[in-house]
Order: structure tokens, then sequence, then C-alpha cells
């Protein structure tokens, strides 16, 4: 151990410059959702590793019993399955992410089922003058869905659209499309206008082969729950972003209580009755001014070589 923290300064005296920039990262993410990359990860392992060894080593040379070591393995075994536990938890996290996908999607191809025959209505309605004064309330609400769907599918964003379910309000009631979609679709000339449900919207096989002027009830009772599916996603998938700099903390944890492992077995390697509280005290406390020493020169960045980070 001493002869690592002695090494930076032989090899400067020897007029070997060691260059550490790899480890600084290039960029640094400020805010939730990045917990950084392998070379920032791999120099905040070494450090809480060490200052993990340097400071059970010294806790450990007072209390020189058996029993402070098998307290401390309860404690390293208990964080580790506490982190092995953090492990399935995201594993969750990602469920969400992609199931917020997946129904985003199905939503998309919704609305774009919606927008094609509403359009279609709203045409009927200004081309058929009386069926505009037959079904006057319906061909008002297929104007109204005609000019408010465009921009819900254009912001396709999840966190966007979970709030763009207010059209639905506008919906004719169940039996005024059973009854459009039988008086139109049944002629010859409406059943040109009329279309089959896709078959990845269908609700059951019954649908399947079924032409309809306008999507029926079913799937509008079908969209409202995606919304509603889509909405707990995001919220699920937003409170684990803002949470991952708990894994972090968590991580630089484990490495000081790892480090702490493997001092109480350098103990058990040395010998407690071969340590002397004196010599070995002064070489700790070098070892952790030294470690401060080198996490004060990787925040600045301005020993040796300029730092390319940037904020």
């Amino acid at each position: 151990m001493l002869a690592i923290v002695l090494l930076p300064g032989v090899l400067s005296l020897l007029g070997i410059s060691m260059s550490l920039v790899l480890f600084i990262p290039n960029e640094f993410h400020l805010g939730a959702g990045y917990i950084g990359g392998f070379w920032s990860n791999g120099t905040s392992f070494l450090i809480a590793f060490m200052w993990g060894w340097a400071a059970i080593m010294m806790v450990a040379n007072v209390f020189k019993s058996q029993k402070f070591k098998h307290a401390y393995d309860h404690l390293w075994c208990l964080l580790t399955l506490v982190g092995c536990m953090y492990l399935v938890v995201d594993s969750q996290a990602k469920s969400h992410e992609e199931s917020k996908v997946r129904t985003n999607a199905i939503i998309g191809k919704y609305l774009d089922f919606y927008n094609d025959r509403y359009t279609v209505l709203n045409s009927l309605c200004e081309a058929n003058l009386a069926l505009a004064m037959q079904e006057k309330n319906i061909c008002e609400r297929a104007r109204s869905i005609f000019n408010t769907l465009p921009p819900e599918i254009t912001q396709s964003e999840p966190e966007f659209r979970r709030y763009g379910d207010s059209w639905l309000a506008n919906i004719p009631s169940k039996d005024d499309i059973e009854r459009l979609n039988s008086s139109v679709c049944s002629h010859r000339d409406g059943s040109k206008i009329c279309q089959e449900t896709p078959v990845e919207l269908l609700i059951n096989s019954q649908e399947l082969g079924d032409k309809v002027l306008i999507p029926t009830s079913g799937q509008t009772e079908r969209l409202r729950r995606l919304y509603g599916k889509l909405n707990s996603e995001v919220e699920n998938v937003t409170r684990s972003k803002e949470h991952t700099h708990l894994k972090y903390f968590l991580f630089c944890v484990i490495c000081f209580i790892a480090g702490g492992k493997a001092a109480t077995s350098s103990i058990s390697f040395v010998g407690e009755n071969n340590m002397k509280s004196r010599s070995w005290s002064r070489k700790i406390a070098f070892s952790i001014f030294f470690n401060i020493w080198f996490f004060v020169w990787l925040i600045r960045g301005d020993f040796g070589q300029p730092s390319a980070s940037k904020l």
C-alpha cells in the first residue's frame, strides 16, 4: 500500500509524468438519469475502495477482536444482497420503459385510424346536406375530432400524449355509432367509404371482416384504458429516473464496504499480533491524505495536463 502511495512521487522525481486524463469524464451530466461511464465509475470505485480499506483498518486496529470481523461480515453480506436487489428493481424500471413504448405505439395506430375515419365522416357531412341535417350532432362532433386529432398525432412523445385524451369526449354515443355504421355501410355506395378495422386493433375475432364508417364504442373504451395505462407507465418511468442517483450512492457505499472487507482480510493475512499501531496509523493516515489529494485533483482537473472536461 505504501508503494502505491509513493509511486507518483518517485515517478515524478525520475522525470516520468503520469497522465490520468483518461480517468476524467469528457462530459459531466448534471441531473437525474445518468450515473457515469466506465472510467468515471472505475475511478470512483478505486477511491471508495481505498477509503474503505484505510478507514476500517484504523478501526480494526483499535478493536483487535474476532467479534469485530464477524460483525463486519454481517454488514458486508447485507449490503451485497441490497445491491443485488437493486439490480432486480432496475430491471423492473426497464420493463416499464418497454411497456410505455409499446402502449404509445398502439395509441399512435389508434389515432391514425380514428383520424382517417372521422376525416371521411366530416367530408361526407360536408358533401351530403341531407345527412348533415339528419345527423347534425354527429357531424358537429366529427368536425371537432377532425380539427383536434392532427396535433395529437404530431406530438407522439408519451410524456405529451398521456394528456391528449380530451378529444374522446366528442366521440358519439354507442347508439349513434351503431346506427350510423349500419345505415351507411349497408348501402352499396356507402360500403365503398367504409373500412375494416386493422388486425392489430381488433378487440375480438367477431370484428374481423366487418366494415365500419367510424370505430365502434368498444374501440373507444379500449383506447381510454390505453391512455390510462400510458399515464401510469410514464409516471413509473419518471419516478425511477428521478431516483437514479441513488444507484451511484449505493455503488459508492458498497465499494467502501468492500474496501473494509479487504482490510479485515489483510489483518487476518498479516496477523493481528504483527500489527504495530503507530506505524500502521501513520501509513493509513498518509493513504487517506493521498486519496483526498487525488480526489481533489480529479475534480479540479488543473494538475498536469489541462482537462478537456466541460460542464
